[in-house]
């Protein structure tokens, strides 16, 4: 399923970035790991049937994604 990352431009806040991403968890990623803080507040991750996340439901996902791993390594 394809995913639609859509973010403010940190360059420019009027203009709006959309970058596609295969799933929901690399989109969760490439938004807490590669957008600045100004643009992560305004990110949305949008699926193929219109549903949207916003900047609290990507957070709380990151982190579940994060801590998975973290046990998954060992530790």
């Amino acid at each position: 399923m394809d995913i639609m990352v859509i973010f403010r431009q940190p360059e420019d806040p009027y203009m709006l970035g959309r970058i596609a991403m295969p799933d929901y968890d690399s989109a969760a990623c490439f938004v807490m790991q590669h957008l600045p803080a100004s643009a992560q507040s305004s990110a949305i991750i949008e699926d193929q049937t219109g549903r949207r996340s916003w900047q609290p439901q990507i957070r709380m996902h990151y982190e579940l994604l994060t801590a998975r791993r973290f046990r998954r390594s060992g530790n």
